[in-house]
Formats: C-alpha cells, sequence, structure tokens
C-alpha cells in the first residue's frame, strides 16, 4: 500500500502513496522542498489517509490508487528513487470501475497469455458440516428405513409405517435419535469427505489434469471404508434409539442422547460390542462413498465437459442426484446386514449367519426397504453436495492460477 520516497540532496524517507505525490512531489523540485518541513509532512500522510485508506479498505481488489502512483512515477522519476534501486515503476496495470476485479498483467499466468483463473478448494471439515445440514432434513426419511428394514416379516409399507409411529408416539417422534444421526455425521461422513477431498485436491494440484475415474473408485473406496469404521459406534447407537420405540417399554434402553448412549453400551456390553457391525458398516460405508463422491465428480466433469451447464446449481442438483441413485443401488444390501446386526440381541452370531437368515427370506430380503432408502438417500446426496458447493464457494479456500 505504501511506497518509500526517498528525495535527492536529502535523507527524508515518507511513506506516500500516489496521491501524496501527486499533490507536493510531482509538482517539481519546489514542491519537494515542501516535504522538508514537519508540517507538511503530516499533510502528506493525512492527505494519503483520507484518500485513499477508505477505497482500499473497502474495495481491496481495486488498484486505481496503485495505478494512479505508477503513472505518476514518468512526471516525478527525476526526483523518486523507488526504495534506492533507481530504476522505473512498472507499466501501469488497467483498472476497471469501482469495486470491479483487477485486470491481469499479460504475464500473471507466466505464459504471457494474459488468463487468471479463481477457483475454491473444499476445507476438510465442510463435508461434516454438509451431512450434519442434510441429516436434519433426511432424518425423518431415514427412521422410517430403520424401521422397515428391522420387520421380520413384510406388514407395512413406508407411508403406514410413517403412520403408525405418528399416531403411536407422536410427530416428534419422527426425530428420534436425531443427536446420534449428527454425532454420526460428524465421524463417519467428516472422515470419508475430509479424506477424498484432501488427497483429490492435492493429486489434482500436482497432475494436469483430474484423476481418472478408477483412481476416484479406489480413493472414495478407502475414504468410505476408514470412515465406516470410525462411525460404527455413532451408527450404532442411532440405529437403537430410531428403533427403541418400537420395542415394549420394558424392553427399551432409552437412551439420552448419543453421548449417553456411546457411553453405556460401553459400561454395560463392551468395546467389542460398541464395534459389533464394523465389517458391514465399514464395507457399506465403501460402497456409499463410491456412489456418491467419485459418482458425483465423474457425473460433474461429464456435464461441465459438455458446454452446456456451467458450475451451478443446476449442474450440483443434477450430479448429486445421479449419484444418490447410485449410492442407493450400491450399498442397499449391505444396509440392510448392518441395520440387522446392529440392532440384534445376539440372535446372530456373525455376519455370515446373518447373511444365511436374510436369504431364507428370499433375494429381494437384500433390498427391502429400497424405496424408502432412495427416497431418504437422494435427498440427503443432493442437500449434501448442494451444501457442499455454497460452503466451497463462500468459504473456501482461494486458489488462484
Amino acid at each position: 500500500m505504501w511506497s518509500t520516497v526517498h528525495l535527492k540532496r536529502q535523507d527524508t524517507h515518507l511513506p506516500l502513496c500516489g496521491c501524496a505525490e501527486s499533490t507536493f512531489v510531482s509538482r517539481g523540485p519546489r514542491a519537494s522542498r515542501w516535504l522538508r518541513r514537519p508540517r507538511w509532512q503530516l499533510a502528506a500522510l493525512l492527505a494519503c489517509v483520507y484518500r485513499c485508506l477508505p477505497l482500499r479498505l473497502t474495495h481491496p481488489a481495486d488498484e486505481r490508487a496503485r495505478t494512479h502512483t505508477h503513472r505518476r512515477v514518468s512526471r516525478v522519476d527525476a526526483h523518486i528513487m523507488w526504495r534506492g534501486d533507481r530504476q522505473p515503476l512498472p507499466a501501469a496495470r488497467p483498472a476497471g470501475p469501482r469495486g470491479s476485479p483487477r485486470l491481469p498483467a499479460a504475464s500473471d499466468d507466466g505464459g504471457g497469455n494474459g488468463t487468471m483463473a479463481e477457483r475454491r478448494m473444499s476445507r476438510w471439515y465442510f463435508g461434516g458440516l454438509a451431512s450434519c445440514g442434510a441429516a436434519c432434513c433426511t432424518h425423518p426419511l431415514d427412521l422410517i428405513k430403520v424401521h422397515l428394514q428391522t420387520q421380520q416379516e413384510v406388514k407395512m409399507r413406508m407411508v403406514g409405517m410413517a403412520v403408525h409411529v405418528v399416531k403411536n408416539d407422536g410427530v416428534l417422534a419422527l426425530y428420534s435419535g436425531l443427536s446420534a444421526s449428527l454425532c454420526r455425521q460428524m465421524s463417519y461422513s467428516l472422515t470419508r469427505f475430509a479424506i477424498y477431498e484432501t488427497v483429490r485436491d492435492m493429486m489434482g494440484s500436482t497432475s494436469q489434469g483430474p484423476m481418472p475415474f478408477y483412481q476416484k473408485v479406489l480413493l472414495g473406496a478407502f475414504g468410505g471404508f476408514t470412515g465406516g469404521f470410525v462411525g460404527t459406534p455413532a451408527d450404532m447407537v442411532n440405529v437403537r434409539m430410531q428403533n427403541d420405540m418400537k420395542l415394549p417399554p420394558e424392553l427399551r434402553r432409552n437412551y439420552k442422547h448419543a453421548i449417553d448412549g456411546v457411553f453405556r453400551v460401553f459400561r454395560e456390553e463392551g468395546v467389542r460390542r460398541l464395534f459389533s457391525g464394523a465389517t458391514m458398516a465399514s464395507s457399506r460405508g465403501a460402497m456409499v462413498t463410491v456412489g456418491q463422491l467419485a459418482c458425483y465428480d465423474q457425473v460433474k466433469q461429464l456435464v461441465l465437459g459438455t458446454g452446456m451447464m456451467g458450475d451451478g446449481m443446476p449442474t450440483h442438483f443434477l450430479s448429486s442426484f445421479i449419484a444418490g441413485g447410485c449410492a442407493t443401488f450400491l450399498c442397499q444390501p449391505l444396509d440392510v446386514l448392518k441395520t440387522r446386526l446392529m440392532n440384534s440381541k445376539g440372535e446372530y452370531t456373525g455376519v455370515t449367519h446373518c447373511l444365511r437368515v436374510t436369504a431364507k427370506l428370499g433375494p429381494l430380503a437384500f433390498y427391502k426397504g429400497l424405496v424408502p432408502a432412495g427416497i431418504r438417500l437422494i435427498p440427503h446426496t443432493v442437500l449434501t453436495f448442494v451444501f457442499l458447493e455454497q460452503l466451497k464457494k463462500h468459504f473456501g479456500i482461494r486458489i488462484i492460477s
């Protein structure tokens, strides 16, 4: 913001900008002698603060003050040596109207073609915040899905189950276990989004183009598997709290909230029980992350490559809708097994036993609750990525290349 002005025949150094130079120095040697007087030095500083400081505070991208300084240098070069290097200042850069971004110089990109691109990178915790926002909107659908999947026999469909829950326990019962759901998103989703987006951005910054699809799939599978394991305790408490209202009053666990549920399971059933169903939860997390994150990135890349749509809300909605459908189809069998294992009270000896018992009900038993799962997961995916893109747009890390 400031430049050091050195006057010949004098050892005076003053912090001046373009307006002060135009007021005093640019008028010739006689005007420069005014700056030897302390009162005129103070006047120069006050003039600079009055004229330039508000402009730079309110419009930091506006370069008119710097351009003004550069434009004056040809008139005061005989009297001013810029920081002692005795070289004239660089040529002025064009500036647009007040408040508009600066027009880049011809060498801003290093290639002389005058192009400069700005993009936003996601912060590592944005995925968890976006997932929490989506979970608050779709939690009733998740609760109905858990109720349908834990039926031993198909007695009620989605609408009937929703009416049954509201009639017996009230409307607020649709948000039973919301604290556990948010706790799960801040462990499971935060981990998988942080791994996937951090590694993707690191690899994208070192390569010449976007990652191939198979690398996105492998990265999504690794991030989802890790996130599924980390989020298993909160996921188990979430399933139990949602299914608690179906049990008789004497058999209900009555967890106060997610943290209370985790501590009670640890104290009453041990650490091993806390990670019951971790295999299914991790496998399901890998499939969901491949369907959501990898497919979303790939579909978005293909849509933007057509040139028919820009990087806006319609593209985000279309890409996330397709990704949600892929994730629902891929993870539904594992989701059924995971829900049964986490809600069990010891009737299953392991994953294989649960698989055999479920298979006796027929092949469609693995896709029990597919419609409510899709109705829940697709809006959840859409809301998650819409929230994530908005967080990235307004609060992301600015990268100028």
